[in-house]
C-alpha cells in the first residue's frame, strides 16, 4: 500500500466519525436555536454543519458500497449510484445558509416554501441516497462483511 493509499485510508476514517459527529452538533445546534431564519424553520449554522457532513458522507458511501459490493456486487452496485444521493442533500443545507442572506437584507421569503423546477428530481435522488442507510444495513446483515451490531446501527 503506498503512502498515498494509507493517507487516503486515514481520511476515511477520519469522515466516518466527524461525519455523524456534524450530524449530530447541526441538529443540536437548531434546537438550541442558534442562528435560526426569520422564520424559525430553518438555521444557518446547522446548514454548514450538515452541508460538510453530507461531503464527508460521500466516500463513506461509496466505501461501504464497495465492501458489500465484495460479498453482494448487484447491491453493492445499487448502494453507488443512490449513495450519491446523499451528496445532493447539500442542496437544502445551502438553502439555510440562502435563507440567512435574505433575512439579512430584509427580504421575507421562505425559501422552504418554494417549489423550483426540477427539484423533484434532486429531493427524490436524495431521499435514494437517505435510503443507502438503510439497504447497507440490510445487505451487510444478509450478507456479512461487518459486524452485526454495526449493520443494525
Amino acid at each position: 500500500m503506498s503512502r498515498f493509499d494509507q493517507y487516503q485510508q486515514r481520511l476515511l476514517g477520519l469522515a466516518f466519525i466527524v461525519g455523524p459527529l456534524l450530524l449530530i452538533t447541526a441538529a443540536l445546534t437548531f434546537l438550541s436555536g442558534i442562528g435560526l431564519s426569520s422564520h424559525g424553520v430553518s438555521s444557518w449554522v446547522e446548514g454548514v454543519l450538515m452541508a460538510l457532513a453530507f461531503l464527508l458522507f460521500v466516500p463513506i458511501y461509496l466505501h461501504l458500497a464497495r465492501v458489500l459490493g465484495q460479498r453482494a456486487p448487484r447491491l453493492g452496485l445499487i448502494c453507488t449510484v443512490t449513495g450519491l444521493g446523499i451528496g445532493l442533500s447539500m442542496v437544502p443545507a445551502s438553502i439555510r445558509l440562502t435563507q440567512a442572506g435574505l433575512d439579512q437584507i430584509g427580504v421575507d421569503v421562505a425559501l422552504f416554501s418554494l417549489q423550483p423546477p426540477g427539484q423533484v428530481v434532486l429531493v427524490l435522488w436524495t431521499g435514494l441516497g437517505l435510503l443507502t442507510t438503510i439497504l447497507l444495513g440490510i445487505g451487510f446483515l444478509v450478507k456479512g462483511g461487518l459486524p452485526r451490531w454495526t449493520a443494525v446501527a
